[in-house]
């Protein structure tokens, strides 16, 4: 059973990365932008949970569409210390995409950090579209 989810995690997810336009006709112009909830790790359905952790050390974005909402997944790979941070800098709506950007923030100066290797990620749930979303 968890095959058959993880396979149509799959097939949601080429559907809505991949689906519509290619990468070069992407308008970028905003049309709106979008209301959207960082969610937190209990709160992370669990077939996006386990494709998260499986790329955990790797740099990923990824979308799925799960209970009728879209999740937009950023994974910032393996960090060499904890107390890094994620900014959605935009995340709007074009004529034929979602547009998300995000920055990843390290800690700061005077910030009292344990050398412990993280692994920053962030997690959107928004309202399910059917276009494409692009990362910038």
């Amino acid at each position: 059973m968890k095959r058959v989810i993880a396979l149509a995690s799959a097939a949601v997810f080429l559907a809505v990365v991949l689906g519509g336009c290619s990468i070069e006709n992407i308008d970028k112009k905003k049309i709106k932008d979008l209301e959207y909830t960082v969610v937190p790790e209990e709160n992370i359905p669990a077939e996006i949970y386990e494709n998260i952790v499986k790329q955990y050390d790797e740099f990923c974005r990824s979308a799925y569409i799960c209970s009728d909402m879209l999740y937009i997944v950023v994974c910032y790979g393996a960090q060499p210390t904890e107390g890094y941070t994620i900014e959605v800098d935009c995340l709007y709506e074009s004529s034929n995409a979602i547009i998300c950007e995000t920055t990843l923030k390290g800690p700061s100066r005077q910030e009292k950090v344990e050398e412990k290797v993280s692994y920053p990620y962030i997690v959107l749930r928004l309202e399910k579209s059917e276009k494409m979303v692009a990362f910038n």
